[in-house]
């Protein structure tokens, strides 16, 4: 059984039937949840923002021009109420950094969070300090760096994809990995963590 893209049931949802929203909903709530959870550092914030991201989405949908970029779309979004909510709130949240790395990604930090299926306690112990240590060292690095760092690495986009998102150029989304990835480093070499995440 083909299951209707999501060109196609925003098309139907245009037509009236209000219930194809609901398929697209069930279909990117989990993934939009991760990653406002990944860039938010709290379950219950992301929650909320990922329910007025759906909200904003259901209000706008039928002027979206191209439909083939829905899920770009729902990104940018969820990203301009993440961002929002960071300038409402004076002191911003860690984020939570245990998810594991989408396979696009290029393994920078991935041997850090990397375990084994039943690893021993000790080793599962030093993983949790060094979240921690990830957790607020991501929060002294700039937003816009840390936005293309969890678009990347953690869901795996492309940069074309990501420049998208963000309406800037590829090679400025690229920049702004390396340079972010270059300024995490350097946070870390404070924490002396940096021999341990940076393994090449």
């Amino acid at each position: 059984m083909d299951f209707p893209s999501d060109a196609e049931l925003i098309e139907k949802f245009r037509q009236g039937q209000t219930e194809s929203f609901n398929i697209l909903v069930w279909r990117w709530q989990n993934r939009l949840l991760n990653f406002l959870y990944r860039y938010l550092g709290n379950r219950t914030e992301a929650e909320d923002i990922c329910q007025m991201t759906f909200l904003k989405a259901f209000q706008k949908l039928k002027r979206l021009q191209d439909t083939q970029k829905f899920s770009t779309w729902l990104y940018r979004i969820a990203l301009n109420q993440a961002r929002d909510f960071f300038r409402r709130k004076r002191n911003r949240p860690v984020f939570s950094l245990h998810q594991t790395f989408g396979e696009d990604s290029d393994g920078t930090l991935e041997a850090v969070l990397a375990t084994d299926s039943q690893p021993a306690p000790d080793v599962n112990l030093q993983h949790k300090e060094m979240q921690v240590i990830l957790q607020q060292s991501l929060q002294k690095i700039s937003e816009d760096q840390r936005a293309v760092i969890v678009l990347k690495i953690f869901d795996g986009l492309k940069f074309s994809e990501i420049a998208d998102i963000l309406k800037i150029p590829e090679g400025t989304a690229k920049t702004r990995l390396y340079t972010g990835l270059k300024s995490l480093r350097t946070v870390l070499e404070q924490s002396h963590l940096d021999k341990e995440v940076w393994k090449s």
